[in-house]
């Protein structure tokens, strides 16, 4: 789990530092990398949300108070304080959205802490039911509805809450070997030959939030569950593996702090180093990220990521 949630927050890094010179500076994000950027598109944030409908069970297992009192401290401190950030230091956010509550509700990248906070707030009530019910439930939801960013919230339920009802079943799928696993791939190269086919037509991701890749990117999590698996087994104890896992269990650092570090590099730089401010994002960026994570446990710097607790045994 970690690996894989490690690995997601490190490409996502590499997404936010090319996109966010080019979105809102005007650099020009070279074909090749928006391409490699478009491969794992369809499978990094669907994975941190799996991965988070996997912790769902752990946490339901704590009292009900205990547990809204651990995600309030752990997902609306955070959802909180950097989306405020973001919202008072964004010129013009709020005179250009302050009659849209869902702009507001989530700002920028801080949307996938908003998300986290509905499902884990609807879980104790959606883990009661089977998967056969749920599953079909949020599918059909993501159809017949109109507005794209319900739609895009249901997308993400889904792959929450398949991340629950899955979680018995994954020690079985990173343990797979022989032709199922090899099958498994064959799917996700031609989806990916596919998404990176269409979106080279079109130049915008073409399966972001759509619910006809939904089967591929399960299978697409399934595989890279399976050899992240293999490559703890084998490697697991080398630096860069280690380092990968440390990211993830530091996951929720990382994702607050890259955003408004990025900004403020882009900001002064892009006009000045051009296409070479998209490496000096991702690095500055990550070695800030990795500079807070080292201090996240610890008064007064765990203020920013978490909300205090009066014992360990309040955190669900």
């Amino acid at each position: 789990m970690d690996t894989l949630r490690g690995s997601a927050i490190l490409l996502l890094l590499c997404w936010h530092s090319s996109s966010i010179p080019f979105y809102y500076y005007g650099v020009r994000m070279p074909e090749w990398l928006f391409l490699f950027n478009e491969v794992f598109l369809p499978w990094r944030m669907p994975t941190l949300m799996f991965m988070s409908g996997m912790l769902l069970h752990r946490s339901l297992s704590k009292p009900l108070g205990t547990y809204y009192a651990g995600k309030a401290r752990s997902l609306l401190w955070p959802y909180v304080v950097w989306g405020g950030l973001h919202i008072l230091t964004w010129p013009g956010f709020l005179a250009a959205h302050h009659d849209d509550f869902l702009a507001l509700a989530t700002p920028s990248y801080i949307w996938f802490l908003a998300y986290l906070i509905l499902f884990y707030l609807t879980g104790p009530l959606v883990a009661k039911l089977p998967w056969w019910v749920t599953l079909p439930a949020i599918l059909l939801a993501t159809r017949i509805t109109v507005s794209y960013e319900i739609q895009d919230l249901d997308y993400y339920a889904l792959f929450f809450f398949a991340g629950h009802y899955a979680r018995p079943l994954m020690g079985r799928v990173t343990q797979a070997r022989g032709w199922p696993v090899a099958l498994g791939w064959i799917a996700v190269a031609a989806f990916t030959a596919v998404s990176l086919w269409k979106t080279h037509q079109i130049g915008q991701h073409y399966f972001q939030s759509r619910d006809i890749a939904i089967p591929a990117v399960l299978v697409l999590i399934a595989a890279t569950a399976n050899l992240a698996s293999r490559v703890t087994d084998t490697v697991g104890e080398s630096a860069v593996v280690r380092f990968i896992q440390w990211v993830g269990r530091k996951s929720i650092v990382f994702y607050v702090v890259h955003f408004p570090v990025m900004r403020l590099v882009a900001d002064p730089l892009a006009d000045r180093l051009g296409v070479w401010v998209i490496p000096v994002c991702y690095v500055v960026a990550l070695s800030v990220g990795i500079i807070l994570a080292l201090g996240s446990d610890k008064m007064p710097l765990s203020l920013l990521f978490r909300a205090p607790s009066r014992s360990k045994r309040d955190r669900a």
